[in-house]
């Protein structure tokens, strides 16, 4: 039959065992999980990115669209007054309405090209960012193994005697005097 301490040992060792484990393994899925939190917020922004050059696209065509519609009314303007169009200061007025469309509508088509830039870096960045953070689980994680396998090799080296075969006791029992020694420290 089992003496109560190698009972009491080996419960303390299997429940070391159980909690490195449980705790290892909980780091390795809470990295896993904010990897693949990031991997979805990556999707989000990469739509959000389409989503913003699609509406700058949209916004620069009706930006087009009104500044031929501007210069249409301009051209019938002169017209109607019986001014020559092709020529001289009408001419110039129309040319820059037609200039300032086209610089208003590159304008709107660059911003939109740069927010979606900057959605897509931010994804990425989130990307590795989770990627990095993962790692870090799996090092704790084997880091968690690691320290509960020594301590439970400690504890047991400890209570088998160590690497000479006696427990502290009987070190302190084999050592000459040391009976004394011992009982003074508690052990005898």
């Amino acid at each position: 039959m089992c003496e109560p301490a190698t009972i009491s040992m080996a419960i303390g060792v299997g429940a070391s065992i159980a909690g490195a484990a449980t705790k290892a393994v909980g780091e390795a899925q809470a990295g896993a999980a904010g990897l693949e939190v990031a991997r979805q917020n990556g999707l989000i922004a990469r739509a959000a990115a389409q989503s913003a050059m699609e509406r700058g696209n949209y916004q620069a065509a009706i930006t087009t669209a009104r500044g031929s519609e501007l210069l249409g009314k301009e051209r019938a303007a002169y017209g109607a007054s019986g001014v020559v169009a092709n020529k001289g200061s009408p001419l110039d007025v129309m040319a820059d309405t037609g200039f300032i469309t086209g610089m208003d509508a590159t304008t709107i088509h660059n911003n939109a090209a740069r927010e979606a830039w900057g959605m897509t870096q931010e994804a990425q960045a989130g990307v590795q960012r989770a990627q990095y953070a993962k790692q870090a689980a799996d090092f704790s994680a084997g880091s968690t193994l690691l320290t509960g396998a020594t301590g439970i090799a400690s504890g047991l080296l400890d209570y088998s005697g160590g690497f000479n075969g006696l427990n502290k006791k009987q070190q302190a029992l084999a050592q000459p005097g040391s009976i004394q020694d011992a009982k003074a420290a508690g052990l005898a």
